[in-house]
């Protein structure tokens, strides 16, 4: 689905993540014409933020929350297939969703928040 504007992304991620059931959480990739893209994870109580440059080459980056982390990995449906991710990676769902937005604005990864690169 294409999106034109920030509203848009809201709510396509509002419904996205209503219609998320808590034993199916989902992992939703954004796309930026020039930065990459940036997967988030919805579904837990918490979410994940990744991001993979626009060559599709490393360095990959994720996101590490600066709260005490999950006890066990999280899971997210990614095209049919699991992806998880490590228990440091959890981080609050508005944190995620206000990285989201400015990568989609601006093509940037936010500075003043952690990003693990590997």
């Amino acid at each position: 689905m294409q999106t034109h504007s920030l509203d848009e992304v809201d709510r396509v991620l509002d419904a996205l993540a209503h219609g998320v059931a808590r034993d199916a959480p989902l992992l939703v990739t954004v796309s930026h014409p020039s930065a990459g893209a940036m997967s988030i994870g919805l579904g837990h109580r918490h979410a994940v933020l990744s991001h993979v440059p626009a060559d599709g080459n490393p360095p990959y980056a994720l996101l590490r929350g600066s709260r005490a982390p999950e006890p066990e990995p999280l899971s997210f449906a990614d095209e049919g297939e699991s992806s998880e991710f490590p228990p440091w990676a959890s981080i609050e769902i508005e944190l995620a969703r206000k990285c989201l937005r400015d990568f989609c604005a601006t093509g940037a990864l936010r500075s003043d928040v952690t990003w693990e690169l590997g």
